[in-house]
């Protein structure tokens, strides 16, 4: 008897649409993308295989390995063979299962490697360990309802899962897991190389978002209860900046201008007011050590861990973690610039300006007599034809890291050999003249 899940895999972004671009909309950058609402899934979310009602399926970028959800399965098929004597035969039982399992809620270029209980099932050159017949979808709008699949429901009970990556495997002999069904994890290359997180951004978003950000990561899975949830961490983490322009979000301009000293100060019916205000928060408020969860490739996907540390020891340790494959060099230097930006945004400036500035956004950069000299507008509000703003120093971010990997015990993957028969008539060395 099989087991048929239809249209209740879920959608980690399609459903939710509605009230996730009220969650988004606020006053400043940082409101409009990641004030309030849970963080995105933490890295262990993409390692449990699932088949629960209801479970969403991540969108993969770049390359990724997840262990994806099982949607439809088979019971258990018992084998048997008989070996031994006559008269004292030696039954064996062998088992066997048919699944197929969603991977990406996007189409996808391919599978790579696959891996079940951590051991090495299928190989980078495509060849299985043990025997099984598989097939690969890659969730295009067009690919047909598996053969296997419908003899088992009935080709009327039996969805294509178009806008689905499927991997379905048929008759897998699981004598090598114990005779149960093992934990699957797959390497899955959805896009060409590396993707950016602008792309991302704009995919995951269904167009909600405009963003030039050119930044790029070997892998991302967007996952999530809602659009919010599922790029908030890669928003959070590479400080994508963008401006709510009354039909979506757009790249900010990072141009700068200058701003005279006597343009400051303004104020409303004759009253007066200084010219800068400047706030400073303690640094028991900020973080004295930041670590980092990430995939690394080199270890085969496995979850590796950044730090960056502040000379200031007294602060709290923070821990963030991000559903993307970067390499080890590249996940310290995020995390260090996250530091930097933390500690950056320790002062705050309050400027009151003249009428003229009425169109500066958040995200604007102005150049004052100050140090630093560069500042971002985080807030921009209207009081009385005076232009209030809120601005953070203007960062730079800091060069590459050299970082290691460490070394994981690498999966044996060798390709098994073609089988070649040859016979032979030899003379009987035995027989007597």
């Amino acid at each position: 008897m099989a087991t048929l899940v239809l249209s209740s895999v879920g959608s980690a972004l399609g459903g939710p649409v509605g009230g996730a671009i009220g969650a988004l909309i606020g006053q400043s950058i940082d409101q409009q993308l990641l004030g309030g609402g849970t963080r995105g899934p933490r890295l262990g979310d993409l390692k449990v295989q699932s088949s629960s009602y209801g479970t969403q399926i991540p969108r993969i970028y770049g390359s990724m390995r997840v262990a994806g959800t099982v949607i439809w399965a088979t019971d258990l098929v018992e084998g048997t063979q008989t070996s031994g004597a006559k008269g004292q035969p030696d039954t064996v039982y062998s088992y066997t299962v048919s699944l197929a399992v969603a991977l990406s809620s996007r189409a996808v270029k391919g599978v790579g490697r696959i891996w079940a209980d951590g051991k090495l099932l299928r190989g980078a050159e495509g060849d299985f360990k043990v025997n099984t017949k598989f097939r690969f979808y890659d969730g295009n709008e067009d690919q047909d309802v598996d053969a296997f699949i419908a003899s088992a429901e009935g080709i009327a009970n039996t969805p294509a899962y178009r806008g689905l990556a499927v991997a379905v495997f048929e008759d897998l002999q699981l004598a090598e897991f114990g005779n149960r069904i093992p934990f699957l994890t797959f390497e899955v290359f959805a896009d060409d190389g590396g993707v950016g997180v602008g792309a991302i951004l704009g995919d995951a978003s269904t167009g909600l978002i405009a963003s030039e950000d050119a930044q790029s990561l070997t892998g991302y899975a967007a996952y999530g209860q809602s659009i919010k949830a599922a790029i908030t961490p890669l928003v959070d983490c590479y400080d994508v900046e963008l401006f709510d322009d009354g039909d979506g979000f757009v790249s900010v301009a990072r141009a700068s201008q200058a701003i005279a000293n006597d343009e400051l100060g303004n104020a409303a019916d004759g009253q007066t007011a200084p010219k800068v205000q400047r706030e400073q928060e303690a640094v028991r408020s900020l973080p004295s050590a930041l670590r980092l969860g990430y995939y690394d490739p080199a270890l085969d996907y496995q979850a590796g861990e950044a730090r960056a540390t502040s000379a200031e020891r007294r602060g709290r340790e923070e821990q963030q973690e991000i559903a993307a494959a970067v390499s080890a060099s590249e996940a310290k230097s995020l995390a260090q610039r996250m530091m930097a930006r933390e500690w950056t945004r320790r002062d705050k400036l309050t400027l009151r300006l003249p009428p003229r500035y009425l169109d500066l956004r958040p995200g604007a950069r102005l150049d004052l007599d100050l140090a630093p000299a560069r500042w971002r507008v985080e807030q921009s509000t209207i009081e009385g034809f005076v232009v209030l703003v809120e601005l953070r120093p203007d960062w730079n971010t800091t060069a590459s890291i050299p970082a290691e990997s460490g070394r994981i015990l690498a999966n044996q993957d060798d390709v098994a050999a073609d089988v070649t028969l040859a016979m032979f008539e030899l003379p009987d060395v035995l027989e007597t003249g």
